[in-house]
């Protein structure tokens, strides 16, 4: 059965690059496409410009490619925080939320080595950690965590953060999920009431319809008696 990599593995990216030669690297996807190198309305691309294309709708050869490579610990994290890259999303409460990979929790995750040996762990780095560490230019001390004030986990703005410990972390969350438990229960029972005073304004309505049909017939008995 022939593999994926072996159909692909002698034949090249279609991509044009600025001085007009050909991209030499090995093509892994094709995609529409109709601009320069595309045949038939598609274009095969390697990784690097598949990137491009995914970000641009082009393979954008004018960029180099790899070029987080080179960059420095604070040059990948002002990379990440620049919106254009969407890597972040600005929210109307000021909250940098992370929008490329997630833990279940909801905390955002770089895997990057660079970033990794400043933030003293081995591969992967939750984001709001990171950028407590490009802010104070330091790791936090022993036994501290890094807490979210707006308790939005996704969030990374360094001005959202601050130092706790372990005690006060768990204590904070356990405040902030009872709070969220007794916030459902009242809204539960908020669409309850809601209900009952629409049933309650609907009796209303039909009893004043009722009392007005009466007064009418009434009046018409009235006057068919003085006729």
């Amino acid at each position: 059965m022939t593999t994926r990599y072996q159909k692909y593995r002698n034949k090249t990216c279609w991509a044009i690059m600025p001085d007009g030669t050909q991209c030499t690297l090995p093509r892994r996807t094709s995609k529409p496409f109709t601009g320069l190198g595309s045949i038939e309305g598609k274009i095969a691309l390697c990784h690097g410009h598949h990137r491009h294309y995914k970000q641009y709708k082009d393979p954008r050869t004018d960029l180099p490619l790899n070029a987080m490579h080179h960059m420095t610990f604070r040059e990948r994290v002002e990379w990440y925080m620049n919106p254009a890259h969407g890597y972040i999303k600005i929210t109307p409460y000021d909250c940098y939320e992370w929008q490329r990979t997630k833990l279940q929790a909801g905390y955002g995750l770089v895997n990057s080595k660079v970033i990794a040996a400043e933030c003293g762990t081995k591969n992967n780095v939750q984001t709001h950690r990171m950028m407590w560490v490009y802010a104070n230019g330091k790791l936090p001390p022993d036994g501290m965590h890094v807490h979210h004030l707006c308790y939005n986990k996704s969030c990374c703005n360094p001005e959202h953060l601050e130092l706790l410990t372990q005690r006060e972390n768990s204590n904070d969350a356990g405040m902030v999920q009872h709070m969220r438990v007794r916030y459902a229960q009242l809204m539960v029972k908020n669409r309850k009431l809601k209900t009952q005073i629409g049933r309650l304004e609907k009796e209303l309505a039909e009893e004043k319809n009722r009392n007005k049909q009466r007064r009418k017939r009434s009046m018409a008995e009235k006057s068919n008696a003085t006729e």
